[in-house]
């Protein structure tokens, strides 16, 4: 299992619970989150990841990045990963939360770019 989200937010709340069960030998998933959240935006995202007995050989990550755009945007995101198998490959989470402020923005729009093309060049950074 391989997912990638992208998910542009607008004055908007979500609760996008993330589920993974690993009940067989040899599974993979890999999870990667990008959020873009703007204005008064709340998203909540709790990740429940289990690795069952017997589930030996099973690798899993996740990893989510979360740019926040403006002072009222929130993100509350809840990694959690049960391992019930000590013969796994590998089993990790990454989260990052980053505060985009107007200033952030401001320098890039003195030097003629919209505010649009410059949250898109800090965000492909």
């Amino acid at each position: 299992l391989e997912v990638d989200i992208k998910i542009k937010i607008l004055n908007s709340n979500l609760l996008y619970p993330i589920n993974v069960v690993h009940e067989n030998p040899g599974l993979e998933s890999k999870i990667d989150i990008k959020l873009i959240l703007l204005g008064e935006s709340f998203v909540e995202i709790p990740v429940n990841i289990l690795i069952k007995k017997n589930a030996y050989d099973t690798l899993t990550c996740f990893n989510a990045l979360v740019f926040l755009i403006g002072e009222s945007s929130k993100a509350r995101i809840t990694p959690s990963l049960m391992i019930h198998e000590k013969n796994i490959l590998a089993a990790s989470h990454g989260l990052v939360i980053k505060n985009i402020k107007s200033r952030d923005t401001y320098y890039l729009q003195s030097r003629g770019l919209t505010f649009s093309e410059a949250i898109n060049l800090i965000l492909s950074l």
